[in-house]
C-alpha cells in the first residue's frame, strides 16, 4: 500500500508542475508541440515520484529490480492515460 506524507506529497506536486506546466511552457517558447512535452515528461515524472515514494520513503528498500518494474509499469499506464487524454480526447 502506498502511503503519502508531506515529503511525498510535495515531491508529487513538484513533479506535476515540472511535467504538466514547466516543460510544456518551455516547448511553447521553442514553438514545439506542448502536448508532446506533457506526453513525454508528465508520465515519467509521476511514475518516478511514485516509485521513489514506495521504495525509498516507505520501505527503505532502495533502487532494485522491484523499483525498476514499478517505474516501468507506472510509466506505461500514465503514458497510456496521457495519450488518451491529449490525443484521443476521450477523457475531456
Amino acid at each position: 500500500m502506498i502511503k503519502f506524507n508531506w515529503k511525498s506529497a510535495s515531491l508529487l506536486l513538484v513533479a506535476s508542475l515540472f511535467g504538466g506546466a514547466i516543460m510544456p511552457y518551455i516547448f511553447y517558447l521553442l514553438h514545439w508541440d506542448d502536448k508532446l512535452a506533457v506526453m513525454i515528461f508528465l508520465p515519467i515524472s509521476l511514475a518516478l515520484v511514485l516509485s521513489i515514494n514506495q521504495y525509498f520513503f516507505n520501505t527503505k528498500q532502495g533502487f532494485g529490480k522491484r523499483f525498476v518494474r514499478m517505474f516501468l509499469i507506472a510509466s506505461l499506464v500514465f503514458a497510456l492515460l496521457a495519450y488518451v487524454w491529449l490525443y484521443q480526447g476521450i477523457i475531456f
